[in-house]
Parts: structure tokens; sequence; C-alpha cells
């Protein structure tokens, strides 16, 4: 399955076969970034992933790092871009 690599490489994460059961891991995460005076923006990001359920608390590990990691991304580009 092509499918698979493409979300593997994107994630990081394994998915498992669609013939075993599996549960749902997620988390969200969010922050508001103040642009000016009475001016904000808000961030929101979320990652709801599939996982074999003998493994969620590693998936929510993997999948709330990567959260961690893309709001970070997120809330630097945009202050980045507010500065300009």
């Amino acid at each position: 399955m092509g499918d698979t690599k493409i979300k593997d490489k994107e994630y990081g994460l394994p998915l498992p076969p669609q013939e075993e059961p599996y549960a749902t891991v997620g988390t969200k995460a969010g922050c508001t970034v103040k642009i000016r005076d009475f001016e904000s923006a808000r961030i929101d990001i979320s990652l709801f992933y599939p996982c074999h359920p003998d493994k969620v608390n590693e998936t929510y590990e993997s999948v709330k790092e990567w959260i961690d990691e893309r709001l970070s991304q997120e809330y630097s580009e945009l202050r980045n871009s507010v500065r300009e």
C-alpha cells in the first residue's frame, strides 16, 4: 500500500493493517498569538491516529510529540511574519 508509506513518512507513525482491531488516539493543542493591541491570531493543531489497542500509550506519546513540534513551528512562523 503506497498510501501507508506516505503516512508513515509524513507523521513517523506506523499504521496498523486494516484487518487488525484498532483504536484511535489523538490530541489537540492551540495558542493565541498577540499581533497588536486588540488583534490576535489563533493556532489550533490536532492529530487523531489509528493504532493497535496494545500501542495506545506509545502512539499517544508520538502523536503528542508531533503536535508539540508542529505547534511550535507554526507559532514561530506566525511570530516571524508579524515582526516583518
